[in-house]
C-alpha cells in the first residue's frame, strides 16, 4: 500500500480496504455454504458411493469377493451339511472362514489353473 498524506489518501485507502472487506466476506459466505452442503448427509453418501463405484476394476473386485464367499460357504456344507453339534458348527465356521480366505487371496492363481485344466480338456476333445 502506498504513503498516505493527505485526508483524500486516506478516504481512498479506507474505501479500497471496505471494498476489499465486501469481497471477502462475500467469498467467506460461499465458501462455508459450499462446505455445509458438502457435510449434508445425503452429500456424503453419494459423494462416498460415486467413490466407491468408480474405482478401478470395481466390477472385477465384486466378483471376486462373491467367488471366494460362495466357495467359503459351499466348502462348509459340502463337509459339514447341516451338523447338530456346537463343535462340528464351529470348526464348519472355521473351515468357511479359511476357505473364503485362502480362494480370495489367491484367486488369480486358482483362475489361471483352472484355465489351464479347461484349455488342455478341450485340446483333448
Amino acid at each position: 500500500m502506498e504513503t498516505i498524506t493527505s485526508s483524500k489518501d486516506l478516504k481512498k485507502a479506507i474505501l479500497a480496504l471496505e471494498e476489499k472487506k465486501i469481497v471477502q466476506e462475500k467469498e467467506l459466505k460461499e465458501a462455508v455454504h459450499q462446505k455445509v452442503e458438502d457435510l449434508k448427509p445425503v452429500n456424503l453418501i453419494k459423494k462416498g458411493i460415486h467413490q466407491f463405484t468408480h474405482q478401478d476394476n470395481f466390477i472385477g473386485k465384486i466378483l471376486n469377493t462373491s467367488v471366494a464367499l460362495t466357495t467359503g460357504y459351499f466348502s462348509k456344507k459340502l463337509i459339514f451339511g447341516q451338523s447338530p453339534g456346537l463343535i462340528r458348527k464351529m470348526a464348519g465356521g472355521l473351515l468357511q472362514l479359511g476357505a473364503t480366505k485362502l480362494i480370495g487371496n489367491n484367486l488369480s492363481k486358482f483362475k489361471g489353473k483352472i484355465a489351464g485344466i479347461l484349455r488342455k480338456r478341450r485340446a483333448h476333445q
